[in-house]
């Protein structure tokens, strides 16, 4: 075996290690339903919230559809660890039970037809050991402006008592409020194919 095939045999070792690696440091968690009767543990904390997103602005024609739901990655900040939620709604309430520590969103994307958009919404929040914490009702809405889009968020730290769908949740749970607030940040397209644009 000559040193070229050794060296190319090492290198696509090294790949499928660190992907295997990478992939077992992130955990993938799915909103839970806010009629099941939901308790955190000493180990973990609900987070709640209510997400409304206007995608296509007031005029939208009958033909076009805005994402359903989003994805976020976030990054627990003592100990670095990386949890995906996916599935959350981009219209209604969420709950999702976490492991206590202190969050920030990495990233928040949305799935497109042909790709997927990406942006930050600097948002940071505590789960503590048998808590609630509440983020609030987000009001997202994406603009286009000079050839470049945006999503423009607006959040008010109170859930709304029209939000029926929390008040199981909520008639269980003394949940406080959090103090992230997204306000505009640009979105940035990645096609099917890995490309970037921004």
């Amino acid at each position: 075996m000559n040193a070229s095939i050794l060296r190319q045999r090492l290198v696509v070792a090294s790949v499928v290690w660190f992907m295997a690696f990478a992939a077992g440091c992130t955990t993938v968690l799915t909103p839970r339903s806010t009629s099941d009767s939901i308790s955190p543990d000493k180990n973990h904390g609900l987070v709640v919230g209510h997400v409304q997103l206007t995608w296509h602005g007031p005029n939208t024609s009958s033909g076009r559809t805005q994402p359903l739901d989003m994805k976020w990655s976030l990054e627990e900040e003592m100990r670095g660890k990386r949890i995906v939620i996916v599935d959350l709604p981009t219209s209604g309430p969420f709950v999702v039970k976490l492991p206590v520590g202190s969050y920030r969103v990495k990233d928040i994307s949305f799935k497109g037809v042909w790709g997927t958009w990406h942006t930050v919404l600097p948002t940071a929040f505590q789960v503590q050991a048998g808590g609630c914490t509440s983020l609030g009702t987000w009001y997202l809405q994406r603009e286009t402006e000079s050839f470049a889009d945006w999503i423009t968020g607006h959040v008010f730290k109170d859930l709304d008592e029209t939000h029926v769908e929390l008040q199981q949740v909520l008639a269980t749970q003394d949940c406080s409020a959090s103090a992230g607030s997204p306000v505009r940040s640009k979105l940035g397209f990645q096609n099917r194919h890995g490309g970037y644009e921004f």
